[in-house]
């Protein structure tokens, strides 16, 4: 576990092999089904049935051990770790120890609500002094997905912009001169302790960086995948992209524009609220379920 955790602040990291993650474990889970969906791609049902039953016993371990019930002030949430030798030990609460759990489905939507809500507050999503606060990038479109799941996509909106902005060209918060920043913006991303969370001096040189100088440790691209599934709405919903559900959600953003790529061609959509303007462009081969704008209704016609 210290080496899957490796880089991704949590509030407590697993140091033993008697210690379960509420980290990890989530993921295994999420592995689990996608290997029951790819075996009965191919109907493979032996697998499928053994693989299924082992992610719910997973499951219904997790919900016994690393859920956290609610106390005080502290909502239902996921524990960083959880050591069955020393169930009273301090287990950790974390922004990034919360997101796949939720979207995984292994918190009800009230619990994951207000566990998102306490972990993530608004305006931003800064997290309290008693939550670990994200860094891993990959956390970044956890995070973002996680929120979307269980409708706060605004917040998400916001919380991308915050911790995204200072690397955004002729932002207010990018510190390089504007001469300097590019088309594309600057400084380099940060990638597990940044400069505000050391309280570094100006000029002092963050030592946590990884020996990267092109910046290319997944910071800026990550946000991209939550983009395309949850803002512009396009998911396939077969093996090879040959079915798709398209439900762009504005999130409080003027305009949704852009296209998600399939085998069989690209997928463009356009939305604006202000005006209810919808347009969905498909390739032939592709037949997609096209539902009106998550701010609009949940009703839905098939298109093809």
């Amino acid at each position: 576990p210290p080496n899957v955790e490796a880089g991704i602040r949590i509030g407590v990291q697993c140091y033993t092999q008697r210690w379960s993650s509420g980290l990890v474990t989530p993921w295994i889970i999420e592995r689990l089904r996608f290997s029951v969906e790819m075996a009965a791609v191919v109907n493979d049902t032996k697998h499928a049935a053994a693989w299924a039953a082992t992610a719910d016993l997973m499951a219904a371990a997790f919900a016994k051990y690393h859920v956290v019930p609610a106390s005080g002030q502290l909502p239902t949430h996921v524990a960083d770790v959880y050591d069955l030798g020393e169930p009273n030990m301090p287990r950790g609460y974390s922004q990034a120890g919360q997101t796949v759990a939720i979207y995984t489905g292994l918190l009800d939507t009230a619990d994951a609500v207000a566990d998102l809500s306490y972990a993530f507050p608004a305006p931003q999503g800064n997290p309290p002094s008693d939550v670990a606060r994200w860094n891993n990038p990959t956390y970044g479109y956890r995070t973002l997905r996680a929120l979307s799941h269980v409708g706060m996509s605004r917040l998400a909106v916001e919380h991308l912009k915050q911790r995204y902005a200072r690397y955004l060209p002729a932002n207010s918060r990018n510190p390089l001169p504007l001469p300097l920043q590019g088309p594309w913006g600057g400084p380099l991303p940060e990638y597990a302790f940044s400069r505000a969370d050391g309280n570094f001096a100006p000029g002092e040189i963050n030592p946590t960086q990884p020996i990267d100088p092109t910046g290319s440790h997944g910071w800026m691209s990550v946000p991209l995948v939550w983009l395309h599934e949850s803002i512009l709405g396009v998911q396939w919903t077969s093996a090879g992209g040959g079915t798709v559900t398209v439900q762009p959600d504005a999130a409080g953003l003027p305009y949704v524009s852009g296209h998600a790529v399939t085998p069989l061609g690209a997928i463009w959509v356009f939305y604006q609220p202000s005006t209810g303007q919808l347009r969905v462009t498909i390739p032939s081969d592709v037949k997609a379920t096209v539902m009106l704008p998550k701010d609009v209704a949940q009703h839905k016609q098939v298109c093809s």
